[in-house]
């Protein structure tokens, strides 16, 4: 006789994968009952766990009075061991004097702080996966020696285990904005979102640097170049300051709401700050009217300044501060003398400059880029010209970056200039070409440096 199997206690499964079972109370309601967790059982982390984990790695775990609010003026606030749950009202009472650990603030400047190592321990606790620690840590584009026929040098016998050298290697432009660029979402965004609810563009320093980091793709059918260590190295940094002059009127209104919570809804709701500004407004349409008067009949070309200092001695206070404007690109050059000493050394230098100019051209034809998906036409194809490649400029030691010598992102080759009489005397071999050449190189760099990567070491 068959035996009789016995229906599951719980025979429904949720969208997480949990068994459960319902009933109906005596209200008419539907409740639903899940299957216990085993012994021993962890549960998996939430994406707020996540966050919680890299905040700790980057200003360390919470302090006693530390908090975070929940819904409705509740919260939990930390104890000193524990996070322990306060309703309505004592919750208020006991968060004074904390400050609020859990905010997306706080995690942005984790994410924008935390150096690769701290990234690695993060990947190792499950918090992070490990193929997306170089976009999270914003490491710059990996930096390797090839070997072989992809590498070419000058001189031919300069590298050994512990010798200075500088090397390029190029790659392709990955448009910052275009589809290439990676930026994973299997952690802390909602994976099943392209355009995560958590994240904007460029929300963290990984994904303003992924098209020449974590997105960068070395370029086909071009060699890695070595060359000596020159002689010319250096590191600029150059910031816009500018003065700016605000009237009173102006800098009455902007001090009139920069204490506001909500600063940009402030600005928008802006209207006479005072009696006193309006009266200035009066002051200075009168001077303006006196200089457009003295323009139309006289042709003479004063200011409002003018007529105050003229008439009364005393010009308008130009209340003026320095204010930041931008950053600007980092730009370098470096300049080379190569005198081939046997037939390798020049068949090697004209690899060299061969490799330089045809990195810095366009090229006319755009290889397999779609503008109109699958029907592109040789009209459409004609009308554009694909950007020329990007450098990875590293100064090495071994097979290592130098740890004392300046670190570049990808960089724009502006400028090739080959000089073929160096020492303004031509001159050539029996069967060669000429006995020497000066190779001068300029680039700018393509994304700005911050503070942050400073302090990472990553730049």
């Amino acid at each position: 006789m068959a035996e009789t199997q016995k229906a599951p206690q719980f025979p429904l499964t949720d969208a997480n994968g949990r068994n459960y079972r319902t009933y109906t109370n005596k209200r008419g309601r539907t409740v639903k009952v899940y299957e216990p967790r085993p012994e021993g059982y962890v549960p998996p982390l939430t994406d707020r766990d996540k966050k919680q984990a890299v905040i700790a790695a980057y200003s360390g775990e919470p302090k006693k009075g530390d908090y975070i609010p929940g819904k409705k003026n509740t919260g939990v606030v930390y104890d000193g061991e524990k996070w322990v749950y306060h309703g309505q009202g004592v919750f208020k009472n006991k968060k004074q004097g904390g400050t609020e650990y859990f905010t997306d603030a706080r995690f942005d400047e984790a994410v924008n702080n935390l150096d690769p190592a701290a990234w690695e321990k993060l990947a190792k606790e499950g918090i992070i996966d490990k193929k997306n620690v170089g976009y999270y840590s914003n490491n710059p584009a990996p930096v390797e020696v090839p070997e072989g026929t992809e590498l070419v040098k000058y001189p031919n016998d300069m590298i050994s285990g512990e010798t200075d050298y500088i090397m390029f290697k190029f790659y392709e432009y990955v448009p910052p904005f275009g589809s290439d660029v990676e930026r994973p979402r299997d952690n802390f965004f909602d994976p099943e979102d392209k355009k995560s609810k958590s994240q904007v563009l460029n929300q963290t320093l990984g994904a303003y640097n992924s098209s020449v980091a974590f997105s960068a793709k070395p370029a086909e059918g071009y060699k890695t170049i070595i060359l000596y260590m020159p002689e010319d190295i250096g590191d600029a940094f150059s910031a816009g300051w500018q003065g700016k002059a605000f009237g009173n009127i102006s800098a009455g209104i902007i001090s009139s709401t920069a204490g506001s919570k909500n600063f940009i809804d402030a600005i928008g709701k802006l209207k006479d700050t005072s009696g006193g500004a309006l009266k200035r407004l009066q002051t200075n349409a009168a001077a303006e009217a006196i200089t457009n008067l003295a323009g139309s009949i006289t042709g003479d070309q004063i200011t409002a300044s003018d007529v105050f200092s003229s008439a009364k001695g005393v010009i308008r206070n130009p209340n003026t501060e320095v204010l930041f404007q931008n950053m600007n690109l980092r730009t370098f050059d470096h300049s080379f003398k190569m005198a081939p000493y046997d037939k390798t050394d020049e068949n090697n230098i004209q690899t060299i400059l061969k490799e330089f100019k045809r990195a810095m051209l366009p090229s006319y034809s755009i290889g397999d880029t779609q503008l109109m998906g699958n029907s592109d036409s040789a009209e459409v194809d004609a009308a554009f010209i694909k950007v020329p490649k990007l450098v990875q400029v590293s100064y090495m030691r071994g097979g290592k970056q130098h740890t004392y010598l300046p670190r570049y992102k990808l960089c724009a080759l502006t400028d090739v200039s080959i000089g073929y009489t160096p020492d303004n005397n031509y001159a050539t071999f029996t069967k060669g070409g000429p006995v020497a050449y000066e190779l001068k190189l300029n680039f700018l760099e393509t994304k700005l440096i911050y503070s942050e990567e400073i302090a990472t070491g990553n730049h």
